[in-house]
Parts: C-alpha cells; structure tokens; sequence
C-alpha cells in the first residue's frame, strides 16, 4: 500500500532514520576521509526535524483553536527537561559544550514566536503570517549565536507549516510522474556538487558565500527528495519506529558518547559502531526516564 509522507505513523519512522543519519554523520566526520565523507549528510537530515515540527505544530493550533498558552507551556517542557538533563551530565563529565544542541533552541524559538504571531487573528490566517513568522524568526536567529544555522532551519520551517496549507495542491504534485522524475534527478546532481565543493573548494574565493548558497537551495530539495522517496520505496519498520520514538534522545546524547569513546578507541570503525550502539541504549534509558517524569508531573494536579 501506498503510503503518505505526511501520515503519522510514517512520520515517526522517517524521524527515527534522520536521527540515525545526524548521529551517523556526526561520529564519521571523525577518523574517515572521501569517500566516507559524501555520507556525512547529518544537516540536512535535522531539516526533517524541522519540517515536521512546523507540519505538527500548524495541525495542532487548527485543532486547539489558535495553540493557547498551556500547549506552548506543555511542549517547552518536553522539550527543555530533556535538554536541561543532557546538559547536566555534559557538566559533571567536563565536556565543554554539546554544540550540535543549538537545534534545541531554534525549535524553542520558533514554538515562541509561533504563539506570539497566532495572537493576531488578522494575520494568522493570510499569508502574512507566514511572512511575519518567517521575519520573526529569522531576526531572533541573527541576534544570537545561533543564527550561523537559519540557513538550514528557516526553509522547512516554513514548508512544514505551507504543507499543511496547501495539502491538496501538495498532492497533485506527489502524484506527478515529471515532478518525482525531477527532484529524483536534481537533488543527488547539487548534492555532489555541494560535497565536492565543502571538500576540495575551501579555497575558492567567495567559498563561504557559495557554500551557504547551496546549503540554502538544497535542504528545502532534500525534504522534497525524502517525500517523494519515502512514498515510492516505504516500508513499515519497526526499527526505525523505534528510533523515531527515542529521536529526540539520540540527538541529545550522541556527542556525549562520542566524547567517551573516540579518545580510547584508535580505530575508526570500531569507535564508530561502539558509539551507534552506546548512544542508541543510553537513548533508550533516558527515554523511558523521561517518560516516567512527564508520566508523574502530568497525574500530579488531578492528585491536589
């Protein structure tokens, strides 16, 4: 049976293969050359987070009538709680910073302000909410740190909340033979293209000013790629439904591991599968923990 890209269920499983991706990416950016390196897609893969956010957080204000204060409280919690705990235990083993955590804080961002804009009922349900989220957001990006990132969280952002918008027209063109031919076509030509380049073209004048270029035509093409793959070739896995369950984890806890393991183990490969296991169990505990948590602390008022 034909499945859809935007289903749930297939949501979750494409979220567990691109938290598989990051992690992949991140620990082979250590200890491996080309052509290893072509594999190392891990950014475009935090794209789909993105995208999906947005798709879901656009479903879930149309069914509660405009996202109130409480769901924005409740979904700064999960995500917050979870990080705050991997932050904690980057303190108490010595580790400098958990760099990759800066997607964290654009999904917190972008909860904000999305509930910021839903206040204007002139605008959220026109076009201009799109463009006074999009500004928004983007101005946010730039006055902090983490802004050398909006190249790769502002697009799909934006798709996933256009996905919801224009659902049918979105059909019709899934379901066109040229359109799939096309993104099928371009995507893999750009990425090799981007790959040589962040390769073998640091020295190019301007590399940095192409570099971003690419970065921002090719996430927004590799969420098409992925849509359009996914409903040619998708089978139901129950591996990648679990990891998509525990995807938020893995993002939180795979530099932790790779701060353990890649200084005692010499060899690339060895260190490699050593840390996709640890991180995938240690993610599992941390998820049930969390569970657990969130379990006690929603039972606690209907208790008073």
């Amino acid at each position: 049976m034909k499945c859809n890209f935007l289903d749930k269920n297939t949501a979750v499983q494409i979220k567990g293969l691109a938290a598989f991706w990051v992690m992949f990416g991140h620990f082979i950016a250590s200890g491996f050359s080309w052509p290893m390196q072509l594999l190392n897609a891990g950014f475009l893969w935090v794209g789909i987070f993105f995208f999906f956010s947005a798709y879901g957080l656009k479903i879930k204000s149309d069914q509660t009538e405009g996202y109130p204060l409480k769901s924005l409280l409740g979904q700064l919690f999960k995500l917050l709680l979870p990080y705050i705990i991997a932050e904690t235990i980057f303190i108490i083993l010595n580790q400098t910073s958990n760099s990759i955590l800066w997607y964290v804080w654009h999904i917190l961002f972008y909860y904000v302000v999305f509930w910021i804009v839903n206040r204007f009922d002139r605008i959220k349900e026109n076009n201009l909410f799109w463009f006074s989220l999009f500004v928004f957001y983007l101005a946010i990006m730039f006055i902090t740190d983490t802004g050398t990132y909006w190249y790769i969280s502002s697009s799909p952002l934006l798709m996933g909340l256009a996905a919801w918008k224009y659902s049918s027209i979105i059909d019709k063109l899934r379901s066109n033979l040229k359109y799939k031919i096309t993104i099928c076509v371009i995507f893999p030509l750009l990425y090799l293209i981007m790959k040589y380049l962040e390769l073998f073209g640091t020295n190019l004048p301007y590399f940095g000013y192409i570099i971003t270029l690419f970065y921002l035509g090719i996430v927004p093409l590799f969420v098409l790629f992925v849509s359009t793959v996914v409903e040619l070739i998708h089978r139901d896995s129950k591996i990648l439904n679990f990891l998509g369950k525990i995807s938020y984890e893995l993002y939180l806890y795979q530099m932790i591991v790779k701060n353990l393991i890649y200084p005692i183990v010499d060899n690339a490969w060895l260190a490699l599968f050593t840390s996709l296991l640890l991180t995938i169990v240690i993610s599992y505990i941390m998820h049930l923990l969390h569970q657990v948590i969130f379990h006690i602390i929603k039972k606690r008022p209907s208790q008073v």
